[in-house]
């Protein structure tokens, strides 16, 4: 994709008049007007557009450069660490990579007192990307980098960066599936650092720490008092925030704040995540760097409370972009949140519509937790539109999918969603109860980050309820199904 395009793509309104404003030469004009009008539309070939333009592929490529630079100055005009900032919550992945080593070339002509300190930011930018994204490489190489140029370099800086690597290593082990192995190796890292920090005085290091810990328990420990233990690291993290405001320099405290607002939703006290959610994102101070990740998670919030006017004004406000341009990550992501909120609100026709897309972007094999998402969300819709042949292959289909990757009725509450629903089909063919077996199971859907899907089950159970007695209403029969 052409950088210029692919920035002009997720401009919002008043960020396009920057654009519109630039004041350009004629050539520089030509091509930029062609790149805006092919803004959420693809762009053609090279080839055609040399030819639309009359321009040879040298000078195109030099016009486009100098177009995006000009397009950055407007945008940001501080440049520096602002602009790679914008390069991340924009999702511009490519943009930033490009940028971060510019901007590293211009700085290796001198020497300077801030080389320490931007490679230090970069290495934190580099792991606030998508999943898809996430390059360890080269984050590895800007930690490293950041390490042989701090002067005075002290145990702490070394585990400031090895907890770091440790949090993201979570956060992509978690991506791609269930690994008890992998469980076990990361705690027991994590309970050796805890002996390691005893005798370090390094905030910023302990901060990453807690933080790495509250994802743990997040991604791979959902015992009974997993959410317990989120708050109880993110409280201690939000105390150095409080205690060494020096440090919270980069948005730690904005970072904080986000993740003990999930921390509760994970509590299932809905309500205060609502109520923290709302005020960050009215406040602007939710972290930006994850800001779709944390709207996900308020959308979901707004879906288990019934708040469907401001789920969908949430989306649309920070997906909508992306929708349109049908940029991969953010449009998958976008797409769940949509199919959940049209599924619960009873829209199924637009559901259909962004479980579709979903499908079609998203990238198989890499993030298993969309593609579980996806073949909920697809069951689903084709039990609430009373397709149960379909329905029921596809839960028997989805079971077998989840064994595959490692998902075990043993271990993982995943696929107790498929056996519910084909405990629905049972009850609607067979005026059965429903399985007193899989009522634990349905109320734990009730509760923490299964709650959305929870309330999806409710629906599909209390449709198959209705549907039973209606039956037997008409046929004159005794209702013993203890509904």
């Amino acid at each position: 994709m052409n950088y210029l395009h692919e920035l002009i793509n997720v401009l919002k309104d008043e960020e396009l008049e920057k654009v519109h404003s630039l004041e350009i030469p004629q050539r520089q004009r030509d091509v930029l007007h062609t790149m805006l009008s092919f803004r959420h539309r693809e762009l053609p070939g090279v080839p055609e557009l040399l030819k639309a333009l009359d321009m040879s592929s040298q000078h195109f490529y030099k016009v486009n450069s100098v177009l995006l630079d000009k397009c950055y100055e407007a945008l940001v005009p501080q440049r520096g660490l602002q602009l790679l900032t914008f390069l991340t919550i924009k999702d511009l992945y490519r943009h930033l990579y490009h940028e971060v080593r510019m901007q590293e070339k211009k700085l290796l002509k001198g020497s300077s007192e801030t080389d320490a300190e931007f490679y230090r930011q970069c290495f934190e930018l580099l792991q606030g990307q998508s999943v898809k994204n996430f390059n360890e490489k080269v984050i590895r190489d800007f930690g490293a980098k950041y390490l042989s140029v701090k002067k005075d370099k002290t145990l702490g800086d070394e585990l400031y960066v090895e907890v770091l690597l440790l949090r993201s290593e979570i956060v992509t082990i978690s991506a791609r599936g269930q690994n008890e192995q992998e469980q076990q190796r990361i705690l027991k890292i994590l309970t050796g650092l805890e002996e390691r920090f005893k005798n370090v005085a390094h905030p910023l290091a302990q901060f990453w720490y807690h933080h790495a810990l509250a994802q743990y328990y997040a991604a791979m420990h959902q015992d009974d008092d997993f959410a317990h233990h989120m708050l109880e690291h993110l409280l201690k993290a939000l105390e150095l925030c409080d205690g060494v405001p020096e440090m919270c320099k980069g948005g730690e405290r904005a970072i904080t704040v986000s993740k003990i607002a999930e921390a509760y939703y994970a509590e299932s006290n809905f309500e205060k995540a609502f109520a923290m959610y709302d005020e960050l994102f009215k406040s602007g101070e939710i972290e930006l760097q994850k800001r779709f990740y944390h709207t996900t998670k308020f959308v979901q919030i707004c879906i288990i409370l019934g708040k469907y006017a401001r789920a969908e004004e949430l989306l649309d406000d920070q997906f909508g972009l992306y929708i349109a341009s049908r940029e991969k990550a953010m449009t998958t992501m976008g797409s769940i949140s949509y199919a959940k909120l049209y599924l619960a609100s009873g829209n199924f026709l637009k559901a259909k519509e962004y479980i579709d897309l979903g499908f079609e972007l998203n990238t198989k094999n890499y993030y298993v937790q969309y593609e579980i998402e996806l073949r909920n969300l697809q069951n689903t819709y084709f039990f609430l539109k009373e397709e149960w042949e379909l329905a029921e292959d596809l839960a028997r289909r989805n079971l077998k999918f989840l064994t595959g990757k490692g998902f075990r009725l043993e271990t993982s509450a995943y696929g107790y969603f498929y056996k519910m629903v084909l405990a629905f089909m049972n009850m609607r063919l067979h005026k059965a109860k429903f399985p007193q077996n899989l009522e634990k199971r349905f109320q734990q859907y009730q509760y923490s980050y299964f709650a959305v899907y929870g309330k999806l089950l409710k629906i599909m159970r209390e449709n198959t309820e209705r549907q039973v007695r209606s039956v037997a209403s008409e046929k004159g029969l005794e209702i013993l199904t203890g509904f």
